[in-house]
């Protein structure tokens, strides 16, 4: 099975949870080697601030989201993040 397919379907799990997780459904694996992970999703109303621009804080979690889901597929199973920062 290929690394892609492995990373969408660890992607997929961990979305389907009924938890803050599910607000990432629409993310879509694009392409994976040994250095990085590309994702994609399309802007939509609930992922938008007063400004009709992606929200802050959903950026922030998106970030925190995408580098759990590559440091799961390295192997790396206890992750947390502890500094975060986006502007």
């Amino acid at each position: 099975m290929s690394t892609l397919l492995n990373v969408s379907k660890l992607l997929r799990s961990l979305v389907s949870a009924s938890n803050f997780n599910s607000i990432f459904s629409p993310i879509e694996v694009i392409s994976v080697d040994e250095r990085s992970l590309r994702c994609r999703f399309q802007v939509t109303e609930k992922e938008a601030n007063s400004l009709n621009t992606l929200h802050g804080g959903y950026t922030s979690s998106l970030i925190d989201f995408i580098s759990t889901v590559d440091l799961l597929r390295r192997g790396v199973d206890k992750t947390a993040s502890v500094d975060l920062a986006t502007s």
